[in-house]
C-alpha cells in the first residue's frame, strides 16, 4: 500500500490509485486500517475528497452492519473522519445525517461504540454541530448505568436534537 502512497504522489494515474486506496478503507484488517490511515493521512483526505460520496457510502456500509468494526479499527475510521475529512466537507449536515448521528445512539450491541464517538466529539472541534451542540450524554446520565444509562442519554439526545431543530426554524 506504501507503494500506491509513492505513485500517487509521483501524480500517475490518480484515479486507479485513488479508487485503489478508497477499496482499502472496507478492509477489516487493523495493520491494513494503519498502513492505510497513517502513511500519509493528507494525501488519503485529498483522495477521499474526490468522492466524498463514495467514501461515505463505505463508512455507511461499515458502521450499518449488525456487527461494528472492532474498537481499534473503528477508532481509526472516525479519527481520520474527524480529523482529516470534516475540515474539507463543504456540507457538514451530510457527514453527521449519514454517519455520526446514528453511531451517537446507544443500544445494547452499540454502548461501546457511542461510548466511543461521545469520547472523540468531545475531544475534537466538530462538536459544535449545530444539532449536538452543547450537548453531552454524560451529564444527561449521571448516575445510571445499563439499560437506564442508553435509555437516558437517547431520550436526552432526541429531545436535545429537537429543541435545536425548533431554534433553527423558529430563529
Amino acid at each position: 500500500m506504501k507503494s500506491l502512497f509513492e505513485r500517487l504522489e509521483s501524480g500517475e494515474d490518480n484515479t486507479s490509485i485513488g479508487s485503489a486506496l478508497l477499496a482499502r478503507i472496507q478492509d477489516t484488517s487493523l495493520l491494513v486500517l494503519e498502513v492505510l490511515y497513517m502513511t500519509e493521512p493528507s494525501a488519503l483526505a485529498t483522495v477521499v475528497s474526490h468522492d466524498i460520496t463514495a467514501y461515505f457510502g463505505m463508512l455507511d456500509r461499515i458502521f450499518g452492519e449488525s456487527k461494528l468494526p472492532k474498537r481499534p479499527a473503528m477508532k481509526l475510521h472516525l479519527s481520520f473522519l474527524i480529523s482529516r475529512v470534516y475540515p474539507l466537507v463543504s456540507e457538514p449536515a451530510q457527514l453527521w445525517h449519514a454517519i455520526l448521528l446514528p453511531l451517537l445512539l446507544y443500544s445494547k450491541s452499540r454502548q461501546i461504540s457511542a461510548e466511543l464517538i461521545w469520547g472523540m466529539l468531545s475531544e475534537s472541534d466538530i462538536k459544535d454541530y449545530e444539532l449536538v451542540v452543547g450537548f453531552s450524554p454524560l451529564s444527561a446520565t449521571e448516575g445510571k448505568d445499563g439499560a437506564e444509562h442508553m435509555i437516558s442519554a437517547n431520550e436526552a439526545l432526541v429531545s436535545h436534537i429537537a429543541g435545536m431543530l425548533l431554534h433553527l426554524v423558529t430563529g
